[in-house]
């Protein structure tokens, strides 16, 4: 062909600008040099890598639920390492098997709460609620972790009807003491028990200590600090009955109540609460 030919078809690819149509008058691939890819067609969907000045690279979806993961020098699908892809709760001891594609999760204990004092002609302090705890650990995909879940403390029988301390809670090298349990059969004004202490993870704190017992009202169970669980109710004076048993420990590691009573008959204090763990990925 001659170069006029050449140039008379050349002339036909560009617009009215005398800009050259990139649709029609491009053949082959585009150089990385010249601003192209590389490469001749993409795949649907996938994700683009630089690659100096070879062809682009390409990164694809994989499974659903897949992350882009830097490995320092590239990226790849992968499925996530942590955060809260999924939950597992035990209100009660067993083994938590760690999930397929999992290598972190976070724990959180609490212990269980401590027993209300019983009392009569008196007011009977709460039981102190359980230690909590929270840590964050590497684990290994199908491995049994042991989960121990603390119950809550309860009440002796019969004068002076003592609340007893709750169980500790444990996973992993965390620990959760459950509350004491307060003493029954004391005066007026009777003190409540200390909540249970914890220790290893990462952070945590004592629960909260049961309140003591006033003239007219026996003393609340103590606080977990563990989703803002609440201590059970002081009993309180009824002219008609006297006064009341001390209520159950209301959320996870919550203390029992303390009783009060006017001269009536013997009133015994509330049960704390079980502890909890609760697992997440």
């Amino acid at each position: 062909m001659t170069q006029a030919f050449n140039l008379s078809q050349l002339a036909n690819k560009v617009n009215t600008s005398g800009q050259l149509d990139a649709n029609n008058g491009l053949t082959g691939v585009v150089p990385v040099a010249n601003g192209g890819t590389g490469l001749p067609s993409l795949t649907s969907n996938n994700v683009l890598l630089g690659n100096g000045t070879g062809a682009v690279q390409a990164v694809a979806p994989g499974t659903s639920g897949n992350v882009l993961t830097s490995n320092g020098t590239t990226w790849a699908s992968s499925a996530p390492a942590g955060g809260l892809g999924g939950m597992q709760v035990f209100t009660s001891s067993g083994t938590f098997t760690v999930p397929a594609g999992v290598t972190k999760i976070k724990a959180s204990i609490v212990g269980g709460g401590g027993g209300g004092g019983g009392t009569i002609n008196a007011s009977a302090g709460g039981g102190g609620a359980g230690g909590w705890r929270v840590g964050f650990f590497t684990v290994t995909p199908g491995t049994g972790i042991s989960v121990t879940v603390g119950g809550g403390g309860g009440v002796t029988g019969g004068y002076p009807s003592s609340g007893t301390s709750g169980g500790t809670s444990s996973f992993n090298g965390m620990t959760a003491n459950g509350g004491s349990g307060a003493p029954g059969g004391q005066g007026i004004n009777a003190p409540g028990a200390s909540g249970g202490s914890s220790s290893g993870g990462a952070y945590g704190a004592s629960g909260g200590p049961g309140a003591g017992g006033d003239n007219g009202n026996g003393g609340q169970g103590g606080a977990s600090g563990f989703l803002g669980g609440s201590g059970g109710a002081g009993g309180w004076y009824s002219t008609s009955l006297g006064g009341e048993n001390g209520g159950n420990g209301i959320t996870y590691g919550g203390g029992g109540g303390g009783a009060h009573d006017h001269n009536v008959s013997w009133k015994t204090g509330g049960s704390g609460a079980a502890g909890i763990c609760v697992i997440e990925w």
